[in-house]
């Protein structure tokens, strides 16, 4: 079939995932003291060894044993593991990286903070959870041994009960002021922005607008 996944190209990919995944995982070795980081530093740290593990245990066994139809229909989940490895491995390394060279634990947590926001916000703990939920998924005997299938899905459980590492912090608002004249045309980020040939338009919310006594206000 077109697009289907081969038994070479999952251990093509697994293979790529080995070596950036072994560096984030040297980077959280590094790191001797997780004073001032989130509870979730220390348990990720102590279980990328385990899909390291995985990884490899996958891509060796797949290489030796014999194909079947059991293996063969786990290709597609095999391969979408090997490529979210290979896709997190480097903000991984980045993110033990960037808090490993200080003693500091308010600037290991900051330093934490803007790692995270150049990934949209991303959490180390939900990569972690996302990347079990893959390789639960993938893990099938006997290229994965039993015993490994249910630890990691009890280390799913694990980081899935953890207290998020940052918290969603508010938006600001907008104050508006105007006293004089003229139009004035403001989006707050949420409704329409209509067609005006004056006077005032001010849509969106989370705003406090202040106008001249003899102006009108006009919120959508």
């Amino acid at each position: 079939m077109p697009g289907e996944v081969t038994k070479d190209q999952v251990i093509r990919t697994l293979g790529n995932a080995i070596s950036p995944f072994k560096q984030a995982l040297l980077s959280s070795k590094a790191i001797q003291d997780f004073s001032g980081l989130p509870d979730a530093f220390p348990v990720v740290a102590g279980h990328l060894q385990f899909i390291y593990e995985t990884i490899k245990s996958m891509r060796d066994r797949l290489g030796k044993n014999k194909e079947t139809q059991e293996t063969k229909e786990k290709y597609a989940p095999m391969n979408q593991f090997a490529e979210m490895c290979v896709n997190q491995a480097g903000y991984l390394k980045n993110v033990f990286e960037d808090v490993k060279n200080t003693d500091d634990p308010a600037l290991k947590l900051e330093r934490y903070r803007e790692t995270a926001a150049k990934a949209d916000g991303l959490k180390i703990e939900s990569v972690m959870q996302n990347l079990l939920k893959q390789a639960v998924n993938a893990a099938v005997e006997p290229l994965v041994s039993n015993e490994r299938i249910k630890q990691l899905q009890e280390v799913q459980k694990e980081v899935a009960a953890l207290e998020p590492s940052l918290k969603d912090e508010p938006k600001g608002t907008t104050t508006l002021n105007n006293h004089g004249s003229g139009s004035q045309f403001l989006h707050h980020g949420k409704g329409n922005q209509n067609h005006c040939t004056g006077g005032y338009q001010i849509t969106g919310d989370g705003a406090t607008n202040h106008f001249s006594s003899d102006k009108q206000r006009s919120t959508g």
